[in-house]
């Protein structure tokens, strides 16, 4: 027998007279598992509830619901019960701190549904998956959130111990709450900070220590979550227009539409073709932003102003990488892309180079040699792959000098004195070929 509480019961039966047939006292004791006086109880219960019930006597008797009463709110139809199904998926996969709760009302929802039921709404949660990583949460974050919810409810101020990024010291900070925020798979805390006395964003992870005071605070009338959040997110908007830079990105039909969409760019465009698009965007922006977020997207862009644009992707490439090799068709690639405009650099044939690649400019840079290396940029013949290798394998400075040399003349000569002058060096090198 299942024993449930009071309230769990109660709902049971609800959930049964929904179902808009007439069903008896015996009826409801039978699939509740009770004896029917209780159902009697519960009944009266319900009725002085204020639960429009309908008794009807004799043999065809039985109790029903008002219709007004089976479509109200508290009742959910398959459709509904699906998207709830749905919309916890989504909470779960997004980090959602309320989770554990969703879930015990979804197991609710089962627990009061008939067992066809349960099994049709399994379906369209068995035909959704949602494919989005993010960064677990913590207890402590999970825990300040909740209460962070409740002091935006009741309005009350809350005093954090607040880590910035490679910060040595938390420093303590008063904040009227005004929203949470969920962005790019991070929570948020927005509000008015007394400190600064401005309004700011907390990311909830680096709250070390939350206190929720009794103090009161009003939010403004004029606030609005969205425009504040991404107003601190988003480069300074004061220069004017005819100062700022005109950008010209073309690329391939699904790179234009991702930059189309982007959080920021979306509001900087001018003018959007099939496979090329104008943003109209601050230097400081071109400088700091454009150039890390057009390398995610490889040879698949390519940038047709400003010229100085080309120049700044190569740059942050280049700090991002070691170093870059490129060998045979990998050089069309970055010649294409304008990475190789004010490099050294060399390729399988000058004038080839200049055919394919219509917006390659840097001839005057290039070198008729099987390898050549600028910084950290190396480029090859397809000709040469073992130059391109030992240039490579140098720029990684594992080899010793010695090692690397007899390596290359051996495989280069094919020579048996480059063998013993190899193992001489790995003897003299204590038998390790690699740098220390």
């Amino acid at each position: 027998m299942r024993i449930l509480a009071k309230s769990d019961n109660l709902l049971a039966i609800l959930w049964l007279l929904r179902e808009g047939n007439k069903i008896t006292a015996k009826q409801i004791a039978e699939q509740l598992e009770m004896n029917v006086r209780t159902v009697y109880r519960y009944m009266e219960t319900l009725s002085m509830s204020g639960v429009p019930i309908v008794a009807e006597t004799g043999v065809n008797g039985g109790y029903t619901l008002l219709n007004h009463f089976v479509d109200a709110p508290l009742y959910f139809d398959q459709q509904k019960q699906s998207a709830l199904y749905h919309a916890a998926v989504f909470a779960e996969k997004a980090g959602y701190y309320g989770s554990t709760s969703l879930q015990n009302a979804i197991l609710k929802i089962n627990r009061h549904s008939k067992v066809k039921e349960t099994d049709v709404l399994q379906l369209p949660i068995n035909a959704l998956e949602v494919a989005h990583e993010h960064v677990p949460l913590t207890a402590l974050a999970a825990c300040n959130l909740s209460r962070i919810e409740s002091a935006i409810l009741k309005r009350f101020i809350i005093e954090i111990t607040y880590r910035r990024p490679n910060a040595e010291k938390a420093e303590k900070r008063r904040l009227d709450p005004y929203k949470i925020v969920y962005w790019k798979s991070a929570w948020y805390v927005t509000g008015h900070c007394h400190l600064r006395n401005a309004r700011r964003n907390f990311r909830v992870n680096r709250i070390e220590q939350l206190t929720v005071t009794d103090d009161l605070f009003r939010l403004p009338e004029s606030f609005k979550e969205s425009d504040l959040f991404l107003t601190e997110l988003l480069p300074s908007s004061e220069t004017k227009e005819s100062k700022k830079i005109v950008l010209v990105i073309r690329g391939s039909e699904t790179a234009i539409e991702e930059l189309s969409r982007h959080w920021y760019l979306k509001n900087c465009i001018k003018q959007q073709e099939w496979r090329e698009i104008v943003f109209l965007v601050e230097p400081s922006v071109l400088e700091t932003y454009i150039p890390g977020l057009l390398i995610t997207y490889g040879t698949a862009v390519q940038v047709i102003s400003p010229p100085d644009a080309k120049q700044l992707i190569v740059e942050r490439l280049l700090e991002l990488a070691a170093f870059i090799a490129a060998i045979c068709g990998a050089v069309q690639g970055l010649a294409n892309s304008g990475y190789l405009d004010h490099l050294r650099h060399t390729s399988n044939d000058q004038s080839y180079l200049e055919m394919i690649c219509p917006a390659y400019k840097g001839s005057p840079f290039h070198q008729n040699v099987p390898v050549i290396r600028d910084g950290r940029l190396i480029t090859a013949s397809g000709m040469a792959p073992l130059e391109f290798a030992k240039e490579t394998i140098g720029a990684m400075d594992v080899f010793h000098s010695d090692t690397l040399e007899a390596w290359y003349q051996l495989n280069k000569t094919c020579d048996a004195t480059y063998f013993f002058q190899l193992m001489s060096s790995l003897e003299t090198n204590e038998g390790s070929p690699f740098q220390e």
